[in-house]
Protein backbone atom coordinates (compact mmCIF):
# COMPACT_ATOMS: atom_id res chain seq x y z
CA UNK A 1 0.00 0.00 0.00
CA UNK A 2 0.96 3.64 -0.36
CA UNK A 3 2.77 5.12 2.87
CA UNK A 4 2.26 8.74 2.77
CA UNK A 5 5.33 10.46 4.10
CA UNK A 6 4.74 13.93 6.45
CA UNK A 7 7.05 16.67 5.58
CA UNK A 8 7.45 19.98 8.14
CA UNK A 9 8.51 22.83 6.19
CA UNK A 10 9.87 26.12 7.54
CA UNK A 11 9.35 28.18 4.42
CA UNK A 12 5.76 29.47 3.10
CA UNK A 13 2.93 27.50 1.39
CA UNK A 14 2.26 28.41 -2.53
CA UNK A 15 -0.77 25.99 -3.25
CA UNK A 16 -0.83 27.28 -7.33
CA UNK A 17 0.77 24.70 -8.98
CA UNK A 18 2.01 27.28 -11.45
CA UNK A 19 3.71 29.09 -9.26
CA UNK A 20 6.16 25.97 -9.18
CA UNK A 21 6.40 26.28 -12.68
CA UNK A 22 7.29 29.69 -12.83
CA UNK A 23 10.01 29.01 -10.02
CA UNK A 24 11.82 26.32 -11.44
CA UNK A 25 11.96 28.05 -14.81
CA UNK A 26 13.72 31.26 -13.45
CA UNK A 27 15.92 29.68 -10.63
CA UNK A 28 18.45 27.70 -13.58
CA UNK A 29 22.10 26.97 -11.57
CA UNK A 30 24.09 23.89 -11.63
CA UNK A 31 21.48 22.03 -9.58
CA UNK A 32 18.78 22.56 -11.90
CA UNK A 33 20.26 23.15 -15.06
CA UNK A 34 17.05 22.82 -17.61
CA UNK A 35 14.81 25.95 -17.44
CA UNK A 36 10.78 24.73 -17.35
CA UNK A 37 9.03 26.30 -20.72
CA UNK A 38 7.02 29.25 -19.36
CA UNK A 39 4.46 28.29 -21.81
CA UNK A 40 2.66 26.73 -18.65
CA UNK A 41 3.27 30.35 -16.87
CA UNK A 42 1.22 32.28 -19.49
CA UNK A 43 -1.80 29.90 -20.17
CA UNK A 44 -3.56 31.20 -16.79
CA UNK A 45 -5.96 29.43 -15.81
CA UNK A 46 -4.78 26.18 -13.07
CA UNK A 47 -7.56 23.95 -14.06
CA UNK A 48 -6.50 23.74 -17.90
CA UNK A 49 -2.57 23.26 -17.04
CA UNK A 50 -0.81 20.14 -16.85
CA UNK A 51 1.26 19.06 -13.78
CA UNK A 52 4.23 20.49 -13.70
CA UNK A 53 7.62 19.76 -15.71
CA UNK A 54 10.69 18.69 -13.82
CA UNK A 55 14.16 19.23 -14.85
CA UNK A 56 15.83 15.83 -16.15
CA UNK A 57 18.69 15.95 -13.14
CA UNK A 58 15.45 15.57 -10.76
CA UNK A 59 16.37 12.34 -9.27
CA UNK A 60 14.94 9.54 -11.87
CA UNK A 61 13.33 8.23 -8.32
CA UNK A 62 10.73 10.70 -7.95
CA UNK A 63 9.48 11.11 -11.07
CA UNK A 64 8.80 7.20 -11.19
CA UNK A 65 7.66 6.73 -7.70
CA UNK A 66 4.29 7.95 -6.65
CA UNK A 67 4.62 11.50 -4.83
CA UNK A 68 5.26 11.11 -1.32
CA UNK A 69 4.38 7.01 -1.21
CA UNK A 70 6.87 4.66 -0.34
CA UNK A 71 6.05 1.79 -3.43
CA UNK A 72 6.19 1.75 -6.53
CA UNK A 73 2.80 1.59 -9.08
CA UNK A 74 2.92 -1.68 -10.49
CA UNK A 75 -0.35 -0.75 -12.39
CA UNK A 76 -3.12 1.55 -12.75
CA UNK A 77 -6.70 0.54 -14.50
CA UNK A 78 -8.85 2.99 -15.64
CA UNK A 79 -12.47 3.01 -15.98
CA UNK A 80 -14.91 4.95 -18.43
CA UNK A 81 -18.67 6.66 -16.84
CA UNK A 82 -21.42 6.88 -18.69
CA UNK A 83 -24.70 7.75 -17.07
CA UNK A 84 -23.87 7.71 -13.52
CA UNK A 85 -21.06 6.38 -11.06
CA UNK A 86 -21.92 2.75 -11.23
CA UNK A 87 -22.08 2.46 -15.18
CA UNK A 88 -18.73 2.17 -16.16
CA UNK A 89 -16.40 0.26 -18.22
CA UNK A 90 -12.92 -0.37 -18.48
CA UNK A 91 -11.07 2.40 -20.45
CA UNK A 92 -7.37 2.08 -20.15
CA UNK A 93 -4.78 -0.29 -18.22
CA UNK A 94 -1.20 0.83 -17.70
CA UNK A 95 1.34 -1.85 -16.47
CA UNK A 96 4.92 -0.30 -15.24
CA UNK A 97 8.34 -2.48 -14.44
CA UNK A 98 11.13 -1.41 -13.19
CA UNK A 99 14.75 -2.21 -12.39
CA UNK A 100 16.31 -3.17 -9.27
CA UNK A 101 17.30 0.34 -7.93
CA UNK A 102 13.56 1.43 -8.78
CA UNK A 103 13.57 3.03 -12.14
CA UNK A 104 11.42 2.64 -14.40
CA UNK A 105 12.49 0.78 -17.38
CA UNK A 106 9.53 -0.04 -19.05
CA UNK A 107 5.42 1.18 -19.66
CA UNK A 108 2.60 -0.18 -21.36
CA UNK A 109 -0.68 0.97 -22.35
CA UNK A 110 -4.04 -0.53 -23.74
CA UNK A 111 -7.11 0.50 -24.33
CA UNK A 112 -10.52 -1.25 -23.76
CA UNK A 113 -12.46 -1.56 -27.02
CA UNK A 114 -15.85 -2.40 -25.80
CA UNK A 115 -17.45 -3.72 -29.26
CA UNK A 116 -14.88 -6.86 -29.89
CA UNK A 117 -14.54 -6.97 -26.01
CA UNK A 118 -11.01 -7.14 -26.01
CA UNK A 119 -7.93 -4.81 -25.02
CA UNK A 120 -5.43 -3.29 -27.27
CA UNK A 121 -2.47 -1.94 -26.84
CA UNK A 122 -1.45 1.88 -27.75
CA UNK A 123 1.91 2.51 -26.07
CA UNK A 124 5.18 0.64 -25.18
CA UNK A 125 7.87 2.97 -24.02
CA UNK A 126 11.62 1.57 -22.75
CA UNK A 127 13.91 3.68 -20.49
CA UNK A 128 17.98 3.10 -19.88
CA UNK A 129 19.76 4.62 -17.82
CA UNK A 130 23.29 5.87 -16.78
CA UNK A 131 25.27 4.77 -13.46
CA UNK A 132 24.22 7.66 -11.42
CA UNK A 133 20.24 7.11 -12.22
CA UNK A 134 20.21 9.52 -14.98
CA UNK A 135 17.93 8.70 -18.13
CA UNK A 136 20.30 8.17 -21.54
CA UNK A 137 17.48 6.93 -24.05
CA UNK A 138 14.20 5.88 -24.32
CA UNK A 139 12.32 4.37 -27.26
CA UNK A 140 8.38 4.91 -27.61
CA UNK A 141 6.26 3.15 -29.68
CA UNK A 142 2.73 4.37 -30.08
CA UNK A 143 -0.23 3.41 -32.51
CA UNK A 144 -1.20 6.23 -34.57
CA UNK A 145 -5.49 5.67 -34.74
CA UNK A 146 -5.86 7.71 -37.82
CA UNK A 147 -3.31 6.15 -39.83
CA UNK A 148 -3.41 3.01 -38.13
CA UNK A 149 -0.13 2.52 -37.76
CA UNK A 150 2.84 2.21 -34.80
CA UNK A 151 4.68 5.37 -34.88
CA UNK A 152 8.23 5.02 -33.28
CA UNK A 153 10.17 7.50 -31.76
CA UNK A 154 14.13 7.29 -30.04
CA UNK A 155 15.68 9.43 -27.63
CA UNK A 156 18.75 10.02 -26.79
CA UNK A 157 20.26 12.01 -23.75
CA UNK A 158 24.10 12.59 -23.08
CA UNK A 159 25.78 14.41 -20.09
CA UNK A 160 28.98 16.19 -19.14
CA UNK A 161 31.17 15.50 -16.56
CA UNK A 162 29.74 17.49 -14.13
CA UNK A 163 25.96 15.51 -14.58
CA UNK A 164 24.34 18.54 -16.66
CA UNK A 165 22.78 17.76 -19.69
CA UNK A 166 24.62 19.14 -23.07
CA UNK A 167 22.29 17.12 -26.10
CA UNK A 168 19.25 15.76 -26.33
CA UNK A 169 17.68 13.96 -29.77
CA UNK A 170 14.92 12.68 -30.64
CA UNK A 171 13.93 11.29 -34.60
CA UNK A 172 12.74 15.11 -35.21
CA UNK A 173 14.63 17.37 -32.97
CA UNK A 174 18.20 17.93 -31.54
CA UNK A 175 18.59 20.07 -28.25
CA UNK A 176 22.29 21.81 -27.23
CA UNK A 177 22.46 22.99 -23.73
CA UNK A 178 25.72 25.45 -22.77
CA UNK A 179 26.73 26.54 -19.42
CA UNK A 180 28.96 29.15 -18.56
CA UNK A 181 31.87 28.49 -15.51
CA UNK A 182 29.55 28.81 -12.72
CA UNK A 183 27.58 25.61 -14.30
CA UNK A 184 24.77 28.19 -14.79
CA UNK A 185 23.14 27.59 -18.65
CA UNK A 186 23.44 30.10 -20.65
CA UNK A 187 22.50 29.05 -24.14
CA UNK A 188 19.60 26.79 -24.88
CA UNK A 189 20.01 26.01 -28.62
CA UNK A 190 17.68 23.81 -31.23
CA UNK A 191 17.76 22.39 -34.57
CA UNK A 192 15.19 20.81 -36.71
CA UNK A 193 15.75 18.23 -39.05
CA UNK A 194 16.23 19.05 -42.99
CA UNK A 195 16.94 16.88 -45.68
CA UNK A 196 18.30 14.35 -42.80
CA UNK A 197 20.50 16.98 -41.59
CA UNK A 198 20.32 18.86 -37.84
CA UNK A 199 19.68 22.68 -38.91
CA UNK A 200 19.42 25.62 -36.11
CA UNK A 201 16.20 27.15 -35.50
CA UNK A 202 15.81 28.27 -32.11
CA UNK A 203 17.90 29.49 -29.46
CA UNK A 204 17.29 30.84 -25.82
CA UNK A 205 20.30 32.71 -23.89
CA UNK A 206 20.48 33.34 -20.32
CA UNK A 207 21.86 36.31 -18.10
CA UNK A 208 22.16 36.07 -14.30
CA UNK A 209 22.29 38.35 -11.49
CA UNK A 210 24.94 37.89 -8.61
CA UNK A 211 22.72 36.06 -7.06
CA UNK A 212 22.59 33.62 -9.66
CA UNK A 213 19.00 33.80 -10.47
CA UNK A 214 17.78 34.48 -13.98
CA UNK A 215 17.32 38.63 -14.56
CA UNK A 216 16.95 38.18 -18.62
CA UNK A 217 16.25 35.37 -21.30
CA UNK A 218 16.73 36.71 -25.18
CA UNK A 219 14.96 34.22 -28.03
CA UNK A 220 15.70 34.03 -31.16
CA UNK A 221 15.17 32.47 -34.62
CA UNK A 222 17.99 31.43 -36.90
CA UNK A 223 17.64 33.29 -40.48
CA UNK A 224 19.05 31.05 -42.90
CA UNK A 225 19.04 33.99 -45.46
CA UNK A 226 21.60 35.81 -43.48
CA UNK A 227 22.93 32.93 -41.48
CA UNK A 228 22.27 34.74 -38.31
CA UNK A 229 20.35 34.60 -35.68
CA UNK A 230 17.48 37.25 -35.15
CA UNK A 231 16.04 38.43 -31.65
CA UNK A 232 12.54 37.60 -31.56
CA UNK A 233 11.18 38.07 -27.43
CA UNK A 234 12.71 38.93 -24.27
CA UNK A 235 11.77 38.20 -20.79
CA UNK A 236 13.18 40.90 -17.71
CA UNK A 237 12.92 39.70 -14.47
CA UNK A 238 12.67 41.18 -10.85
CA UNK A 239 13.69 40.09 -7.30
CA UNK A 240 12.05 42.11 -4.12
CA UNK A 241 12.76 39.63 -1.34
CA UNK A 242 15.41 37.09 -2.41
CA UNK A 243 13.49 35.08 -0.02
CA UNK A 244 13.78 31.21 -1.08
CA UNK A 245 9.97 29.91 -0.94
CA UNK A 246 8.12 26.59 -1.14
CA UNK A 247 5.19 24.91 -3.65
CA UNK A 248 3.71 22.53 -1.18
CA UNK A 249 -0.07 21.85 -2.72
CA UNK A 250 0.27 18.86 -4.43
CA UNK A 251 -1.49 16.72 -6.88
CA UNK A 252 -0.54 13.14 -5.98
CA UNK A 253 -1.07 11.60 -9.18
CA UNK A 254 1.76 8.50 -9.84
CA UNK A 255 4.65 9.65 -11.21
CA UNK A 256 4.47 13.83 -10.55
CA UNK A 257 7.34 15.57 -9.01
CA UNK A 258 7.74 16.69 -5.43
CA UNK A 259 6.86 19.81 -4.24
CA UNK A 260 9.64 22.68 -5.33
CA UNK A 261 11.34 25.67 -3.90
CA UNK A 262 12.95 28.34 -5.36
CA UNK A 263 13.32 31.97 -5.16
CA UNK A 264 10.28 34.09 -6.11
CA UNK A 265 9.99 36.85 -8.41
CA UNK A 266 8.38 40.25 -7.75
CA UNK A 267 7.66 41.03 -11.88
CA UNK A 268 8.18 39.94 -15.52
CA UNK A 269 8.10 42.25 -18.35
CA UNK A 270 8.23 40.71 -21.67
CA UNK A 271 9.15 42.92 -24.61
CA UNK A 272 8.86 41.83 -28.61
CA UNK A 273 11.58 42.99 -31.52
CA UNK A 274 10.26 44.15 -33.90
CA UNK A 275 13.37 44.14 -36.27
CA UNK A 276 14.44 47.56 -35.22
CA UNK A 277 13.67 48.12 -31.50
CA UNK A 278 12.81 46.26 -28.10
CA UNK A 279 8.62 46.93 -27.55
CA UNK A 280 6.71 46.46 -24.34
CA UNK A 281 4.74 43.30 -24.49
CA UNK A 282 3.10 42.60 -21.17
CA UNK A 283 4.22 42.49 -17.67
CA UNK A 284 3.15 40.40 -14.63
CA UNK A 285 3.60 41.37 -11.06
CA UNK A 286 3.67 38.94 -7.74
CA UNK A 287 2.12 40.86 -4.74
CA UNK A 288 2.75 39.28 -0.94
CA UNK A 289 1.18 39.72 2.19
CA UNK A 290 2.44 38.75 5.17
CA UNK A 291 4.76 37.04 3.51
CA UNK A 292 2.62 35.05 1.55
CA UNK A 293 1.52 35.15 -2.24
CA UNK A 294 -2.02 36.93 -2.45
CA UNK A 295 -2.12 38.49 -6.39
CA UNK A 296 -1.12 37.70 -9.74
CA UNK A 297 -1.43 41.05 -11.61
CA UNK A 298 -1.31 40.97 -15.33
CA UNK A 299 -0.76 44.14 -17.59
CA UNK A 300 -0.55 44.47 -21.11
CA UNK A 301 1.26 47.51 -22.93
CA UNK A 302 -1.29 50.14 -24.75
CA UNK A 303 0.82 52.11 -27.61
CA UNK A 304 -1.79 54.87 -27.90
CA UNK A 305 -1.39 55.82 -24.21
CA UNK A 306 2.03 55.06 -23.87
CA UNK A 307 1.46 53.17 -20.53
CA UNK A 308 0.70 49.74 -18.85
CA UNK A 309 -2.91 48.52 -18.52
CA UNK A 310 -4.47 45.63 -16.31
CA UNK A 311 -5.44 42.88 -18.58
CA UNK A 312 -6.53 39.93 -15.84
CA UNK A 313 -5.45 38.87 -12.07
CA UNK A 314 -5.50 35.71 -9.53
CA UNK A 315 -6.17 36.16 -5.79
CA UNK A 316 -5.82 33.65 -3.59
CA UNK A 317 -7.84 32.99 -0.30
CA UNK A 318 -6.26 31.09 2.81
CA UNK A 319 -7.52 29.33 6.12
CA UNK A 320 -7.01 31.94 8.84
CA UNK A 321 -3.92 29.95 10.06
CA UNK A 322 -2.93 30.77 6.85
CA UNK A 323 -1.62 27.14 6.29
CA UNK A 324 -3.50 25.93 3.56
CA UNK A 325 -4.85 27.74 0.04
CA UNK A 326 -8.88 26.58 -0.47
CA UNK A 327 -9.85 29.60 -3.01
CA UNK A 328 -8.37 31.00 -6.22
CA UNK A 329 -10.43 33.13 -8.33
CA UNK A 330 -9.54 34.47 -12.09
CA UNK A 331 -10.78 38.61 -12.67
CA UNK A 332 -10.52 39.84 -16.43
CA UNK A 333 -10.16 43.47 -16.62
CA UNK A 334 -13.25 45.46 -18.50
CA UNK A 335 -12.56 48.36 -19.31
CA UNK A 336 -14.63 51.32 -21.15
CA UNK A 337 -15.35 54.87 -21.46
CA UNK A 338 -17.74 54.54 -19.11
CA UNK A 339 -17.03 52.22 -16.50
CA UNK A 340 -13.78 49.95 -15.20
CA UNK A 341 -14.12 47.37 -13.22
CA UNK A 342 -12.80 43.28 -12.47
CA UNK A 343 -15.07 40.49 -13.82
CA UNK A 344 -14.97 36.91 -11.93
CA UNK A 345 -13.63 34.48 -14.76
CA UNK A 346 -13.21 31.12 -12.85
CA UNK A 347 -13.25 30.20 -8.98
CA UNK A 348 -11.11 26.99 -8.01
CA UNK A 349 -12.42 25.45 -4.65
CA UNK A 350 -9.42 23.71 -2.69
CA UNK A 351 -9.55 20.68 -0.45
CA UNK A 352 -6.32 19.49 0.74
CA UNK A 353 -5.27 17.24 4.17
CA UNK A 354 -2.42 17.66 6.38
CA UNK A 355 0.47 16.76 4.23
CA UNK A 356 -0.89 19.80 1.61
CA UNK A 357 -1.86 16.56 -0.62
CA UNK A 358 -5.19 17.66 -2.78
CA UNK A 359 -8.50 15.82 -1.68
CA UNK A 360 -10.46 18.08 -4.15
CA UNK A 361 -9.57 20.62 -6.97
CA UNK A 362 -12.81 21.49 -8.36
CA UNK A 363 -13.22 24.77 -10.83
CA UNK A 364 -16.20 26.84 -11.82
CA UNK A 365 -15.98 25.94 -15.88
CA UNK A 366 -16.63 22.43 -14.57
CA UNK A 367 -13.50 20.26 -15.01
CA UNK A 368 -11.86 19.06 -11.72
CA UNK A 369 -10.09 16.10 -9.92
CA UNK A 370 -10.73 14.19 -6.53
CA UNK A 371 -8.40 11.97 -5.43
CA UNK A 372 -9.06 8.60 -3.27
CA UNK A 373 -7.86 7.94 0.30
CA UNK A 374 -8.09 5.36 2.30
CA UNK A 375 -8.74 5.54 6.20
CA UNK A 376 -5.46 5.15 6.21
CA UNK A 377 -4.58 8.41 4.28
CA UNK A 378 -3.07 6.34 1.17
CA UNK A 379 -3.65 7.47 -2.21
CA UNK A 380 -5.33 4.65 -3.96
CA UNK A 381 -6.87 6.53 -7.22
CA UNK A 382 -8.70 9.60 -8.02
CA UNK A 383 -11.42 10.75 -10.68
CA UNK A 384 -11.33 13.01 -12.94
CA UNK A 385 -14.88 15.59 -13.79
CA UNK A 386 -15.88 17.20 -16.84
CA UNK A 387 -18.94 19.28 -15.25
CA UNK A 388 -19.36 18.10 -11.65
CA UNK A 389 -21.86 20.73 -11.00
CA UNK A 390 -24.21 19.65 -13.95
CA UNK A 391 -23.88 15.28 -13.38
CA UNK A 392 -22.71 15.16 -10.29
CA UNK A 393 -20.21 11.94 -11.50
CA UNK A 394 -17.14 11.67 -12.94
CA UNK A 395 -15.96 11.05 -16.71
CA UNK A 396 -12.92 8.94 -15.63
CA UNK A 397 -11.97 6.61 -12.41
CA UNK A 398 -8.09 5.60 -12.03
CA UNK A 399 -7.25 2.73 -9.41
CA UNK A 400 -3.56 2.52 -8.71
CA UNK A 401 -2.30 -0.66 -8.05
CA UNK A 402 1.14 -1.31 -5.63
CA UNK A 403 3.30 -4.51 -5.62
CA UNK A 404 1.86 -5.44 -2.54
CA UNK A 405 -1.44 -5.82 -4.42
CA UNK A 406 -0.32 -7.99 -7.22
CA UNK A 407 1.93 -11.58 -6.54
CA UNK A 408 5.19 -9.84 -8.49
CA UNK A 409 6.10 -7.59 -11.44
CA UNK A 410 6.68 -10.48 -13.42
CA UNK A 411 2.99 -11.56 -13.38
CA UNK A 412 0.99 -8.14 -14.15
CA UNK A 413 2.41 -8.37 -17.76
CA UNK A 414 -0.66 -11.31 -17.73
CA UNK A 415 -3.15 -9.17 -15.48
CA UNK A 416 -6.70 -9.16 -17.76
CA UNK A 417 -10.12 -7.08 -17.00
CA UNK A 418 -12.20 -9.26 -19.26
CA UNK A 419 -15.38 -9.97 -17.77
CA UNK A 420 -15.81 -13.33 -16.06
CA UNK A 421 -17.91 -12.62 -13.20
CA UNK A 422 -21.93 -12.89 -13.65
CA UNK A 423 -24.64 -11.31 -13.22
CA UNK A 424 -23.04 -7.53 -12.26
CA UNK A 425 -24.53 -5.94 -10.91
CA UNK A 426 -25.14 -8.88 -8.43
CA UNK A 427 -27.66 -9.77 -5.37
CA UNK A 428 -24.96 -11.76 -3.16
CA UNK A 429 -24.18 -14.64 -5.56
CA UNK A 430 -21.55 -15.04 -8.94
CA UNK A 431 -20.65 -16.89 -11.05
CA UNK A 432 -17.08 -17.21 -12.82
CA UNK A 433 -16.16 -17.95 -16.47
CA UNK A 434 -12.81 -18.78 -16.87
CA UNK A 435 -11.15 -20.91 -20.25
CA UNK A 436 -11.79 -24.34 -20.05
CA UNK A 437 -7.86 -25.10 -19.09
CA UNK A 438 -7.64 -22.55 -16.37
CA UNK A 439 -7.99 -23.26 -12.49
CA UNK A 440 -8.69 -20.87 -9.82
CA UNK A 441 -5.91 -20.79 -7.46
CA UNK A 442 -7.33 -18.36 -4.97
CA UNK A 443 -10.21 -15.33 -5.26
CA UNK A 444 -9.45 -11.69 -2.83
CA UNK A 445 -12.62 -8.95 -3.22
CA UNK A 446 -11.26 -5.41 -2.64
CA UNK A 447 -12.75 -2.66 -1.15
CA UNK A 448 -12.29 0.23 -4.03
CA UNK A 449 -9.81 2.30 -0.70
CA UNK A 450 -7.67 -1.33 -1.19
CA UNK A 451 -9.26 -3.35 1.67
CA UNK A 452 -9.30 -6.87 1.55
CA UNK A 453 -12.55 -7.89 1.94
CA UNK A 454 -12.90 -11.41 1.54
CA UNK A 455 -10.58 -13.91 -0.03
CA UNK A 456 -11.12 -17.43 -0.87
CA UNK A 457 -8.68 -20.29 -1.63
CA UNK A 458 -11.17 -23.06 -2.63
CA UNK A 459 -11.14 -24.07 -6.91
CA UNK A 460 -15.19 -23.13 -7.09
CA UNK A 461 -16.23 -20.95 -9.92
CA UNK A 462 -19.05 -19.70 -7.37
CA UNK A 463 -18.57 -17.16 -4.93
CA UNK A 464 -20.83 -16.13 -2.19
CA UNK A 465 -21.55 -12.04 -1.31
CA UNK A 466 -24.45 -12.77 0.72
CA UNK A 467 -22.24 -11.15 3.80
CA UNK A 468 -20.83 -8.51 1.94
CA UNK A 469 -22.62 -5.14 2.04
CA UNK A 470 -23.94 -3.26 -0.91
CA UNK A 471 -21.03 -1.26 -2.73
CA UNK A 472 -18.86 -0.88 -5.61
CA UNK A 473 -15.82 -3.88 -5.19
CA UNK A 474 -12.73 -4.93 -6.85
CA UNK A 475 -12.84 -8.59 -7.89
CA UNK A 476 -9.20 -10.35 -8.26
CA UNK A 477 -9.28 -14.18 -9.69
CA UNK A 478 -5.70 -15.84 -9.73
CA UNK A 479 -4.84 -18.79 -11.58
CA UNK A 480 -1.69 -19.86 -12.56
CA UNK A 481 -1.56 -18.63 -15.85
CA UNK A 482 -3.71 -15.41 -15.83
CA UNK A 483 -4.38 -12.74 -13.25
CA UNK A 484 -8.04 -11.27 -13.66
CA UNK A 485 -9.63 -7.68 -12.49
CA UNK A 486 -12.96 -6.74 -12.94
CA UNK A 487 -15.17 -4.33 -10.75
CA UNK A 488 -18.04 -5.85 -9.38
CA UNK A 489 -21.58 -3.99 -7.98
CA UNK A 490 -23.33 -5.88 -5.01
CA UNK A 491 -27.02 -4.65 -4.96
Amino acid sequence: MFKLHSQQFKWHIYAIIFLAIFLSSIHTNAQNTLPINLDFFEKGNLAQQSMPQVPPNTSINQLQKTLLTANLIDSMIVHRYNASETDSIPYQKHFYTYNSTDLLINKQAYYWLEDALIWEAFLFQDYTYNTIGQQTSSSTNEWDFGESKWINEESQTLYNENGNITYQLNNKQKQEFIYDNQGNLSEHIYYKSTDNQWALDLKTTYVYDNNYNVEKKTYFTFNNSSNTWTPIQKELYTYDVLEQNCQLLHFPFPNNSPPTCSIVPSSKIVQSHNGNTWLNDSKRTITFKSGLMEEILDHTWDTSKNTWTPSKKQMVSYNQSETEIFQQIDFFYNSSTVDIYWTPSMTIEIETNLNFQVKKYIASNGLGIEFLYNADGEVYGHKEYASPGSTNYPIIKSIYFSSEQVTSIGQIENISTQTIAYPNPNQGSIQLTLPSNEQVSFIQLYSLDGRLILQENEHSLHLDLTNVPTGNYLLKVQTKENIYLQQIIKL
